[in-house]
């Protein structure tokens, strides 16, 4: 489940950064977001096939990916997906 990795990433992320908190935003996900199944699809997406998901789940829900995950942002565009930096996601909300 891509929740899943949304939290080992964070956890992953707040050892290396003790002083940010991450529970706001995966609340925020958790309490807002829309789970979709991982849509069928063999087609290879990415330099990484278990990064497909996203691409695959973006195309589906017709959302957008946030990620500094150079597989992801190495395909960008793709079936018109975007793929963002979370600065640049923040900045467009703002």
């Amino acid at each position: 489940m891509i929740f899943d990795e949304y939290l080992r990433t964070c956890a992953r992320l707040s050892q290396a950064r003790p002083g940010l908190s991450y529970e706001e935003v995966l609340a925020t996900i958790a309490g807002h977001g829309t789970l979709i199944s991982d849509p069928p699809g063999d087609e290879r997406v990415t330099d990484d096939p278990d990064d497909d998901k996203f691409m695959r789940c973006a195309r589906h829900a017709e959302a957008i990916v946030v990620s500094g995950d150079a597989h992801l942002l190495d395909v960008a565009g793709w079936q018109n997906v975007q793929v963002l930096r979370p600065r640049a996601f923040l900045d467009r909300l703002a």
